[in-house]
């Protein structure tokens, strides 16, 4: 398949083409072509995962957790100063305070974690030439919302065990 590159319409082509050739992987099997295979798919997205820590950008890998952290501490110690319980087992445990909570956790991080998604895609454009959303919202909750939730629950029991509330009379 010969195909005629206009500068202006360059990537507009590109993606064209690309998104023919994928359609035409996916019913390979419906065709009789050969078909596609689930774990493969799944062996090339785990590769492409963990081949993340090299190559361009591998930076925010460090930074973006670091970041989460020092947001988490600060959320932890207000927690933790009013007297509140672990952010993620009242999260999982009390379905009424959950809307609150998730506001909250957005509040904290929502921007941190549209940093995440924006680097991941670039990544993606820059090293894999290809975009996958399921990849890029595995990485960007690994790297903002997962270390968010564990250094919070920490903060605030560390807090609360070495600054305990003294009952009031």
């Amino acid at each position: 398949m010969t195909v005629i590159f206009f500068e202006p319409f360059h990537f507009k082509c590109r993606i064209t083409v690309r998104m023919h050739a994928f359609r035409e992987q996916l019913f390979a099997n419906v065709e009789g072509g050969d078909p596609v295979h689930v774990e493969d798919m799944f062996a090339r997205g785990w590769h492409e995962l963990i081949a993340r820590d090299s190559g361009p950008l591998h930076l925010r890998l460090l930074l973006q957790p670091l970041v989460a952290s020092i947001f988490a501490i600060r959320s932890g110690w207000k927690d933790a100063q009013q007297g509140r319980p672990v952010f993620f087992w009242t999260l999982v445990g009390e379905p009424l305070q959950r809307e609150i909570l998730i506001r909250e956790l957005w509040k904290d991080i929502g921007k941190l974690f549209l940093v995440a998604v924006i680097l991941d895609a670039i990544y993606q454009a820059i090293v894999l030439r290809w975009f996958y959303p399921m990849q890029t919202l595995i990485v960007a909750t690994i790297l903002a919302i997962v270390p968010y939730l564990v250094v919070r629950g920490l903060t605030n029991r560390c807090i609360t065990l070495l600054h305990p509330k003294k009952p009031q009379e």
